[in-house]
């Protein structure tokens, strides 16, 4: 049974170029947008499996969807994006479930994520948090901030600099790179 059975399993798919398509995702709710010249409002395009790897990628897109930002994701980090999209709730907290009841507990209203930056091939992204007027950013993987700005509706935002680097064309056709390489642990880390 390959790595992503489980995903596979739960929807319907249709081929799409060279990728399988799992669901077109809408993005969030409009909300005021406070981003500055240096971030844009991105849209959580799609979902699919690249073929070769069968590797989850989320694909990030302009407003205007006429570019796309592919990020490799983890299993359950897709499966909770596709869950949230959906409406499709576990009847007890999962992990992404967990952190945003446990920020709103403590008084806390999670307000934005952010695609911060990319670095060897790796994303890196915040969780705005707000508590009493104080602005607290939290680092996050983008796949973990992207299921939770699903759970809450909250907008997602990229640093231009990065979906200028890292997007593509949508009318040129999907293509989706290679993972980027990944050292091997330590024997003493496992």
């Amino acid at each position: 049974m390959s790595r992503s059975s489980t995903i596979l399993s739960i929807v319907l798919f249709a081929a799409v170029g060279s990728c399988v398509y799992i669901a077109a995702l809408t993005g969030n709710p409009a909300q005021a947008d406070d981003a500055d010249d240096t971030q844009m409002r991105a849209v959580i395009g799609g979902l699919i499996i690249e073929p070769e790897t069968e590797m989850p990628v989320v694909l990030l897109m302009d407003e205007a969807k006429t570019r796309y930002m592919p990020i490799f994701i983890g299993e359950n980090e897709a499966q909770a994006i596709f869950r949230y999209h959906h409406k499709m709730w576990a009847p007890r907290p999962l992990t992404h479930d967990l952190i945003v009841s446990m920020v709103e507990t403590l008084g806390a209203k999670i307000t934005r994520v952010t695609v911060t930056k990319l670095e060897a091939g790796t994303y890196f992204a915040e969780i705005e948090i707000t508590r009493n007027g104080e602005v607290m950013k939290v680092d996050a993987r983008p796949s973990d901030s992207m299921a939770i700005a699903l759970k809450t509706g909250v907008p997602v935002y990229v640093a231009q600099q990065v979906f200028d680097e890292a997007s593509r064309p949508v009318d040129e056709g999907l293509e989706i790179p290679h993972p980027p390489e990944r050292a091997p642990l330590p024997e003493d880390a496992i």
